[in-house]
């Protein structure tokens, strides 16, 4: 109930400004297919939503350690869909999207002349590394991805919203399933990596270089700045996105930075706001 929710908040909010967007821009809410035992939730969820055409289901169980298969549909959906898709954000339903900048930002990098692109915020500095804490939200089990086959300092671009040119979006499709045809030639990681925004960027180190946009792409932390494209906003979402979507109306997001906070934290600290946020109830820690 809680993704319906904020399915709504943003039909209710960034969608909106769709429709006066400068280039098409197509938005989907991607859900996993459901099992057997939840195949009566799925057809009231349609019934309720079909109106809006904005549902797409792809294979797999909604379950946090199937988002790389469900990444991987979507990239498959985005590489065979007609009309073509020449760009994709992979965004969470926590985040809000400025559609205008993202269509500028696409084509600035497009009169640029630049080749594959991917772009986004890398929040890790340091690169990947495995979390073994059973109470974190990104923990990976020893059995699943043990130390000697870790991609240790891996950079990748935080999956909460990264943009893919049509042509990375097929780079991540055939790499995919190469290892899925031919597992002898798949990497000790591939198996066991449950976090999707590390898989894309492994399967792209090779061709595309990750384009950190830490004025763009603003993690849930960061300020409101005037030229932000995609906000994280987690746990927040609900009730900021009705306050971000009067004020980038208005015209005032333009010009300034502004308000997108309801917790108690300093904007741009990271650990004040993990602080915050680890003390909330029924939240998993970060």
């Amino acid at each position: 109930m809680q993704a319906q929710h904020r399915r709504n908040a943003i039909r209710q909010s960034w969608a909106l400004t769709m429709a006066k967007s400068p280039s098409p821009v197509d938005l989907k809410f991607v859900l996993a297919q459901p099992n057997d035992s939840k195949i009566a939730d799925a057809h009231s969820l349609l019934q309720a939503e079909m109106r809006h055409q904005d549902i797409l289901f792809v294979r797999n169980e909604e379950m946090y350690n199937n988002l790389p298969k469900k990444t991987i549909n979507i990239m498959r959906y985005a590489s065979l869909a007609s009309p073509r898709y020449s760009h994709v954000l992979k965004t969470d339903d926590d985040c809000y999207v400025r559609v205008a900048k993202l269509v500028h930002l696409v084509q600035k990098f497009e009169r640029d002349g630049q080749g594959i692109l991917y772009i986004g915020r890398q929040e890790n500095p340091h690169g990947f590394f495995p979390i073994r804490d059973p109470a974190s939200k990104w923990y990976i089990p020893y059995k699943d991805m043990p130390d000697d086959v870790v991609p240790w300092k891996a950079v990748y671009l935080a999956g909460w919203g990264y943009l893919l040119s049509q042509d990375a979006v097929q780079l991540v499709v055939s790499r995919v399933e190469l290892y899925e045809q031919q597992p002898d030639k798949a990497p000790g990681w591939f198996a066991g990596l449950h976090w999707e925004d590390v898989l894309v960027g492994l399967l792209l180190h090779e061709y595309a270089q990750p384009q950190n946009r830490p004025d763009e792409f603003r993690a849930a932390w960061d300020s409101c700045n005037a030229g932000a494209v995609v906000k994280h906003m987690d746990v927040e979402a609900l009730e900021v996105f009705p306050m971000l979507y009067t004020q980038e109306t208005v015209g005032a997001w333009d010009v300034q930075t502004v308000k997108c906070q309801v917790g108690g934290y300093n904007p741009g600290d990271y650990w004040s706001w993990k602080h915050w946020r680890d003390t909330l109830e029924d939240v998993l820690r970060v």
